[in-house]
């Protein structure tokens, strides 16, 4: 059978190991690697967050099974909300299937919604060159404020501070204290706080070549 397809419309043959039955037909199985690499760039939001959804769906159902997910971000803006949940997504694909996950972000800048996700990962992955910045701290109500949306705002702040200080190694006044100023993190200050676990040369990314999509994986 190697090489050629082989009809189970006319024979009534049970699937061997190593093939699949491709519409009815025999086929070799292809190998695929155990640790696939997702690819997200662009805008966080419906789009990216249906990708990747659809990504881990067919990275749960490769038959040699995962032993660990590296998932590639390069993201400049995008909707807090979707942020959240792709930290989700990401978190709870790591704790059903006991997979590592490593998340490195490419941008020039890790906005705030790309250091929410990163907290989802095993292993936080910025360059040297690379600054953070947190999600701004909800500020008091505001003439003209709607009041429903100063609330959500509260609860959106209190939730992206329960997510970044399950890991960190200050108080988290002093997470508290950048989110209310506003300041740019630089990566020095990102792994000794815990908000990282390590620190890429910056020539490690000038030599990846990836072409980002909104969404792929191999």
């Amino acid at each position: 059978m190697r090489g050629e397809s082989f009809d189970l419309k006319r024979q009534n043959f049970d699937v061997p190991k190593g093939y699949v039955n491709s519409h009815g037909f025999l086929v070799p199985e292809s190998p695929m690697d155990t640790k696939p690499k997702v690819t997200m760039s662009g805008s966080v939001g419906e789009q990216m967050f249906d990708r990747l959804s659809c990504n881990l769906i067919d990275i749960k159902k490769r038959p040699r099974g995962i032993e660990s997910l590296e998932v590639v971000l390069s993201s400049f803006d995008g909707d807090i909300i979707y942020g959240f949940s792709i930290y989700n997504l990401l978190k709870e694909f790591g704790d059903i299937n006991n997979v590592p996950i490593k998340i490195t972000e490419y941008g020039a800048t890790i906005n705030t919604i790309s250091a929410l996700i990163l907290q989802a990962a095993d292993k936080r992955c910025m360059f040297e060159n690379q600054n953070m910045l947190l999600y701004p701290k909800a500020k008091k109500k505001a003439a003209g404020f709607i009041k429903e949306d100063q609330e959500e705002q509260e609860r959106l702040t209190e939730n992206y501070i329960d997510i970044m200080k399950q890991r960190i190694r200050v108080h988290p006044d002093v997470i508290e204290g950048y989110m209310e100023a506003e300041e740019l993190i630089d990566s020095e200050q990102a792994k000794r706080w815990g908000l990282v676990d390590e620190i890429l040369s910056n020539t490690q990314n000038q030599k990846k070549s990836v072409s980002f999509k909104d969404s792929t994986f191999s």
